[in-house]
């Protein structure tokens, strides 16, 4: 076979030289995607920017409303080039990592106010800090001015064995797992009882929490029949709202609940007459009325 002139080998070289460098400029020129939490950089995606000290001022004072989608939006550069799915989701994922519950470094467990902590979490839209412990949540304010805490959890002496993943962290005991949920609205403190003989009173089903550091009331303007309740400070300020009480059994049937304030914290009284078990009891821990 005859070889080819060395000018034109060398022709294809240089075109071929030509191309890789033309499609590494057009990479190269693309912007950076980095959102920036706790000074560390995560990689997304290709033209979108979070501007997180904007996001973080932006975030609503307890008591405003959530921004919508195009207001948040408008802090997350370039995200307006995505379509309107995509930009939900990119949303999404990033209100959730801020919202997640995560284990403390060490440097975290000499700080104050974490003492016996495990986990931790915020929730910026409530101004509520949370640190999990043995059996049960710290509580704390999110406002600078503000120094109040106290500690919440299920009345019971049985261990309980820690679960989390993602926003949610269980604590699994005999007959009965006690979770909290940290969303945008508040944090969920709910209950999933496995069967009746758990604590059973005058035809109704009793679940005893206790609280310490604050006084439990009844929600000051709730409506009639609402059994809806509030965290008081030592000032007698109130500082919590624990509401929307949701109760169903295993078939999804509601059942009638209440809530009422005890000496050592407040109790959850269910209807459970006929009920299928489990039944999962749902309040809401939020700051927003105050």
């Amino acid at each position: 076979m005859e070889k080819l002139p060395r000018y034109t080998f060398l022709l294809t070289l240089c075109l071929l030289l030509g191309i890789v460098l033309y499609f590494t400029n057009q990479i190269q020129s693309l912007p950076e995607h980095t959102v920036s939490v706790e000074q560390s950089e995560l990689r997304v995606a290709p033209r979108v920017v979070i501007d997180t000290e904007l996001l973080n001022a932006a975030q609503p004072l307890a008591g405003e409303l959530e921004p919508d989608l195009s207001t948040e939006l408008s802090l997350i550069k370039g995200a307006e080039g995505l379509p309107q799915s995509e930009q939900a989701s990119l949303w999404q994922a990033f209100s959730e990592s801020r919202r997640a519950i995560r284990p403390l470094t060490e440097h975290q467990e000499a700080m104050e106010g974490n003492e016996g902590a495990h986990f931790l979490a915020s929730n910026p839209s409530q101004k509520i800090r949370a640190r999990f412990l043995d059996d049960g949540v710290r509580l704390l304010s999110g406002y600078p001015n503000r120094d109040w805490s106290g500690v919440i959890g299920l009345d019971s002496e049985a261990v309980a064995e820690i679960r989390h993943e993602g926003t949610q962290l269980e604590y699994a005991r005999l007959g009965i797992v006690e979770w909290y949920h940290n969303n945008r609205a508040g944090i969920e403190h709910g209950f999933i009882v496995e069967q009746r003989s758990f604590s059973a009173a005058d035809g109704q089903l009793v679940i005893s929490v206790q609280v310490s550091g604050l006084s439990v009331q009844a929600l000051e303007g709730r409506e009639a029949g609402s059994s809806d309740l509030q965290f008081v400070d030592l000032d007698d300020e109130p500082v919590l709202s624990y509401t929307g009480l949701k109760v169903r059994d295993a078939t999804g049937t509601p059942l009638m609940g209440s809530m009422q304030p005890t000496a050592e914290g407040l109790q959850i009284l269910v209807a459970d007459f006929g009920a299928v078990y489990p039944i999962t009891i749902d309040p809401l821990i939020a700051s927003g009325a105050f």
